[in-house]
Order: C-alpha cells, then structure tokens, then sequence
C-alpha cells in the first residue's frame, strides 16, 4: 500500500536536486511529457515536484492531483473535501506569500512540531529541493487519499484452559517426577487402567506408554505414547 511515508522518503532523495541552467527542471520536463503539456519543462515547478513523487510512489490521480498550477491544485482538494488548516505528516501545505493574490506555492509536510511550526520539503525553492520549518504564510492544506496499511490483528489472549496446558511439560518413557504422578491418575480415571500397586506412580513406564497410546487412538490424534499439547487437554477433559 502506499502511504505518506513512501512519498515523503521519496522527496528526501530528491533534497539537492536543481533546477537546470537552461531554466527546465526534471520535474517540469517529466511532467510536459507526462500531460502532454508543451512547455511546461521551463514552469515553476513546485508543485510539479509533488506531482513528481506521487507517480514514483504509484499513487493514483484519483488520491493525489498531477498538476502544475497551485490554484487548480487547491481547487481540487476543496472539490473532494480533502482541504482544511490542521498541519498532518504528508498533507500538501499551500502558502500565500505577501504580495500575492492567490496560493503561490507548495510543500508537503515531513514533520509537525510541538511550537506549531512544521518541517517540509519543498521543489523551487531558490530553484532546488529544500527542506524548511514553515509557520507563517500557510493558506491551508490538501489531504492526498492515502492508502494506509491495516493495524496488525492483536493476537487474542489465551484462555485459562490453553495457559494451563503451556505452562504443562511433555513427558514421555523415562520421565519422573509429580506430573508423571498426576499422568498416572488421570490415565486410570479415563478408564486407562494402570496398576499403581506394581509400579512407582512417579516414573514414567511401559504400562504410562500403552495407556497413553490408547488414550490417543480413542480420542483421535497421533498416538506416539508422548503427554505433550495435544493429549494433555484429553486427559484433562478440556479438548
């Protein structure tokens, strides 16, 4: 998906980047072809810039304007509803400068700054790509239709049953100790008959193997005379 991200690190690798001497830029020459639109490789190009990295970035018309007059380009956001005065990491901010009579300029938003000023990164700039903290002059700014990815899905939390069964080690043949012992008395409560009297409950043996086997046949999972996620929850009568 494309975000405001992808457009804004594209804009920094453009940082530098002149206009030519013969008064075209590639941005004005990208978008005299592009259009086509005779002539518009010696326009002012600030705007044309920004049009410029939306299309390496693969954003459509449809979410972000290709266009090289400012004006038009505010008259675009109105028109969809996409306009307002709250300063957001990759919106398009129009200036009015004094002196002027209509938005004269464009940059797009890197950054918003606790003091109210921003950090931007603007074409045609003393004729080169700049980045600037910007707090004055601002006639309002344009929201591209930027497609965000979706939050990752929270990973639910376990129930008690399924904490219960983790926190519950694998026990096979030669295993000792008390979870064997409560093996041995869930295997003859589940009709799996051990004799206690003739072994050690604590030690897992041959008589623990073959009741566990039969355990896993009846209920239908791989029987390898193992105790481990999936037999537990049979014996405990929560699977």
């Amino acid at each position: 998906m494309t975000t405001a991200s992808n457009v804004l690190a594209i804009a920094r690798r453009e940082l530098g980047t002149r206009g030519r001497a013969d008064g075209t830029s590639k941005y004005g020459a990208w978008y005299e072809r592009a259009k086509p639109a005779p002539g518009f490789a010696a326009g002012a190009w600030c705007q044309m810039f920004l049009s410029w990295c939306a299309n390496e970035a693969g954003i459509p018309e449809s979410a972000f304007p290709r266009m090289a007059y400012t004006p038009y380009a505010v008259a675009w956001f109105r028109q969809r509803g996409r306009w307002g005065k709250t300063p957001k990491v990759g919106a398009l901010v129009y200036f009015n400068f004094p002196g002027g009579d209509a938005v004269d300029h464009v940059e797009i938003v890197e950054a918003v700054r606790k003091d109210g000023s921003i950090v931007t990164i603007g074409g045609n700039v003393a004729n080169r790509v700049t980045r600037s903290v910007r707090r004055s002059n601002i006639a309002g700014y344009g929201y591209p239709a930027y497609s965000e990815p979706e939050p990752a899905k929270a990973k639910p939390e376990p129930n008690w049953t399924e904490a219960l069964v983790k926190k519950l080690p694998t026990l096979r043949k030669g295993d000792h100790g008390w979870h064997v012992k409560t093996l041995t008395y869930l295997l003859v409560a589940r009709d799996f008959a051990i004799d206690t009297e003739a072994i050690d409950d604590t030690v897992f043996t041959a008589y623990h193997e073959q009741g566990v086997k039969g355990l896993q046949d009846a209920a239908g999972i791989e029987v390898d005379g193992i105790v481990g996620p999936q037999t537990w929850p049979v014996l405990l009568k929560i699977a």
